[in-house]
């Protein structure tokens, strides 16, 4: 006999999680499905995590270097890539504490270890071992994330590689890697590896990084990344074999089929990600499904069945940890409370934590042109070198893009520095409420901040408004006669 509950959740990452404490804080019946008791998904386990301390470290392992280059320091020895991975493990041990599983079934919720299938579109089986448990839910919620997809080369059967889920299990750093694909996940971990002593390779079939980004913030990227490593566009790996010691790739150009050899010891796959789908039966649910295997969903989360709701990497881009739990949020909503609350898809920023950063938020410019016309769309540029703070801290490369209407209401904002997810953050308030760019104009940042830029950036459009054209003229005569 099937086990019911109110709400029966299929995955333990971020938006499962979000899902599950967010319907039993409203006294919800909640099953959660995890294929083991680490909960956290690929985000703790194989991807932000990680993946920030290893970048951490390396960022400290550059400095270290152009610190002792610049201030006539001496450094000796190698840095130590096991150090990195301490780091790295002690960071999920502490973050892992947050999703204990016995943290849920303290608040209600039953947790089941095994691998989840529909039987219809309201039981579903979940396999651990040799046993088979039969839940009910009035309402499901998938959120089983994605894995790395890894492309089909000739011969990488005989080749051994790497993923994003790997690169934290490696004894040292190979002193040769070649990457194939040239996704944000490949790239931030290729830059580690090149600061840790690897001669990085990418070969990435886009004609440019980073292609989801504005153009001028991709330029910009792409040309201080290729200082620490060697990148390969409009150029696709077709071929792996053995070459002695290490082994030898080949890469097709996409358009003239020309070709090129690369020679290393480690195959880094950085192709992208596919959803985890494939073991759900998804077909006796009867829920549609995009032809890439991500579920299609509305923009309250819903899928074509109106009880069955779909987050995180499952449901398709955007693909971030950030956006599994604020979509986790909408649908404890729509569910507990039968709402039809909706996500705003653009209204979620992104950060890529390469070196250089990249900032996302709403449309490129080439879109926003595409979308309300050239002659509706403004642009309010500000370089680092006429913001103090990055002048004084020798990095003028520093570059913020803020696009708007004709009513100055951000449509994007787009910025490439260190960290800029920190200093651009406060756009991403005045697009939820819909605020003008010029209200920034009158807050109050403590000098030296990064965030001047920003302010700098709306200061324009006064600069603009105030002494150029008719406002201007009209202010000049009125000024006189106050005189």
């Amino acid at each position: 006999m099937a086990k019911r509950y109110d709400v029966v959740i299929i995955g333990g990452g971020s938006g499962g999680l979000t899902v599950a404490s967010g319907a039993a804080s409203f006294g919800q019946k909640v099953a959660l499905i995890n294929e083991s008791r680490n909960l956290g998904g690929d985000c703790l386990h194989y991807g932000c995590v990680p993946s920030k301390a290893l970048i951490q470290a390396a960022k400290e392992v550059k400095q270290a270097e152009k610190a002792a280059g610049e201030f006539g320091l001496t450094l000796g020895g190698k840095a130590d890539f096991n150090q990195a991975k301490a780091r790295i493990q002690a960071a999920k041990k502490e973050i892992q504490k947050h999703d204990d599983p016995a943290r849920f079934e303290s608040a209600g919720v039953d947790v089941f270890e095994g691998t989840a299938s529909f039987i219809d579109q309201h039981k579903i089986n979940v396999k651990h071992q040799r046993s088979n448990t039969v839940l009910k839910g009035k309402k499901i919620v998938i959120a089983t994330g994605s894995s790395p997809k890894v492309p089909e080369i000739e011969g990488l059967a005989q080749v051994p590689y790497i993923t994003n889920e790997d690169v934290y299990t490696l004894s040292e750093v190979p002193a040769r890697v070649a990457v194939a694909g040239g996704g944000p996940v490949g790239v931030e971990l290729a830059q580690a590896l090149a600061r840790f002593g690897a001669r990085v390779d990418v070969i990435h079939a886009g004609a440019h990084l980073f292609e989801t980004e504005d153009e001028t913030i991709a330029f910009k990227a792409e040309h201080k990344l290729a200082e620490e490593m060697n990148i390969t566009p409009n150029y696709r790996l077709t071929k792996a074999a053995p070459a002695g010691s290490a082994y030898r790739f080949t890469a097709e150009h996409v358009e003239t089929k020309s070709q090129k050899e690369i020679t290393a010891d480690v195959l880094f796959v950085a192709a992208g990600r596919k959803p985890n789908t494939d073991k759900l039966n998804i077909e006796a649910a009867g829920i549609n499904c995009h032809q890439d295997g991500t579920i299609k969903v509305d923009q309250t989360m819903r899928t074509s069945r109106e009880h069955i709701f779909a987050v995180g990497d499952a449901a398709g881009a955007p693909m971030f940890t950030h956006a599994a739990g604020i979509e986790g949020q909408t649908v404890v909503a729509n569910l507990a409370f039968d709402l039809k609350q909706k996500i705003d898809p653009n209204g979620i920023p992104w950060t890529f934590f390469t070196d250089p950063g990249i900032f996302h938020l709403g449309m490129t410019e080439a879109e926003a042109v595409a979308a309300y016309g050239e002659e509706v769309v403004n642009v309010y540029e500000q370089h680092g070198g006429e913001v103090d703070r990055f002048i004084a801290e020798h990095k003028p490369d520093a570059y913020a893009k803020i696009i708007t209407d004709r009513k100055n209401r951000i449509i994007g904002a787009h910025a490439v520095g260190e960290d800029p997810g920190d200093w651009m953050q406060e756009l991403v308030y005045l697009y939820q409420k819909n605020e003008p760019l010029k209200s920034l104009s009158s807050s109050i940042y403590p000098y030296p901040a990064r965030g001047e830029i920003i302010k700098k950036a709306a200061d324009k459009y006064w600069r603009d408004t105030l002494f150029h054209g008719r406002s201007a003229r009209w202010l000049k005569r009125i000024s006189k006669l106050l005189r």
